[in-house]
């Protein structure tokens, strides 16, 4: 029996068994969940738990779900769910609608966020765009976290936690200091 790639398709013999080819060899499902380490990828898009380890993503990352992210470097982010990051660099463009939690994590570039939560410890970002309806939307900036923009709340005003070791050098917009 023949093997043979067509069309990202991995077929054997005339083509009657045929398995989808993926460029992703750092990327593998386990257990309900996509699981990442070790290495490059050009592309990360999971549904569900994606976990991505010691990973250095070139262009983009969607999750439809919730994203673990541990020790990665990362171009553009996309998230439609919880974002859990530690150790991370966002290079590029980040939205998340969803609830963020990072640690020593640093946004080169504007994050834009629907929540009502957001707690970032030794982080860094460039400007926050957060867009929340809700009247209890809450940021906060703890151990050493700083923000070199603007934190800019759109919809309901939402207040802001900075601890005594933490700057915002802009300003916060339709938000208040807690």
């Amino acid at each position: 029996m023949r093997c043979y790639v067509k069309w990202g398709l991995l077929c054997m013999g005339m083509g009657l068994s045929c398995w989808a080819a993926t460029p992703q060899t750092g990327c593998v499902r386990k257990g309900g969940e996509m699981i990442c380490s070790e290495g490059a990828q050009k592309v990360i898009n999971g549904s569900g738990v994606v976990r991505i380890n010691s990973t250095k993503v070139e262009d983009k990352v969607v999750v439809k779900g919730r994203a673990l992210i541990n020790n990665a470097e990362i171009r553009d982010l996309k998230v439609y769910g919880e974002a859990m990051i530690n150790h991370g660099v966002i290079n590029g463009k980040s939205e998340i609608a969803g609830v963020l939690t990072c640690q020593n994590t640093s946004f080169k570039q504007p994050l834009e966020i629907s929540t009502d939560y957001i707690r970032a410890e030794k982080s860094s970002f460039n400007d926050i765009i957060i867009k929340t309806e809700s009247p209890n939307g809450i940021f906060y900036m703890l151990g050493k976290t700083s923000v070199s923009g603007n934190v800019v709340f759109q919809g309901a005003p939402g207040k802001v936690v900075v601890s005594t070791d933490s700057v915002i050098k802009g300003k916060i917009i339709n938000g208040t200091r807690a």
